[in-house]
């Protein structure tokens, strides 16, 4: 399995998992800002309920939801800019096209428990699919 370490946007399918705090809220002129630069970049249809939906996508991912690729190009790609621009991508895998590219988001107390306990990515990812907190020894 390959890893990757840093920003991948054109690999077949890429799973991202993102630790965005709680407290944590984008401003409107950052939402726009990046994603006026995702329209061009990824050649997206403008979305007329962005600031609607960006926020709402980043309020799952905190509470340990995920977000597909195919959910909304332009949403996605913003989302994951955003998340990129405030340091709150923790893990980019590789999935080899075994699923389609998402963002998997961290709940602030699930956090610990991943880094106190030597996971793999992929255990890791696992984990987090499951929407489980705890940490048992078939993770490891």
């Amino acid at each position: 399995m390959k890893i990757k370490t840093d920003f991948v946007t054109n690999s077949s399918s890429t799973a991202y998992v993102v630790l965005i705090p709680n407290a944590f809220y984008a401003e409107e002129h950052e939402l726009e800002k990046e994603y006026q630069g995702v329209v061009i970049e990824h050649e997206a249809e403008p979305n007329e309920t962005l600031y609607k939906e960006i926020p709402e996508c980043i309020e799952l991912l905190k509470e340990g939801e995920s977000l597909t690729y195919e959910y909304d190009r332009g949403i996605f790609y913003t989302v994951l800019g955003v998340c990129e621009n405030h340091n709150f991508l923790i893990a980019t895998l590789d999935m080899n096209g075994e699923r389609d590219t998402y963002m998997q988001g961290v709940k602030e107390e699930q956090i610990e428990k991943i880094l106190t306990h030597n996971i793999d990515l992929m255990s890791m990812f696992k984990m987090l699919q499951r929407g489980n907190t705890d940490v048992d020894a078939k993770d490891k």
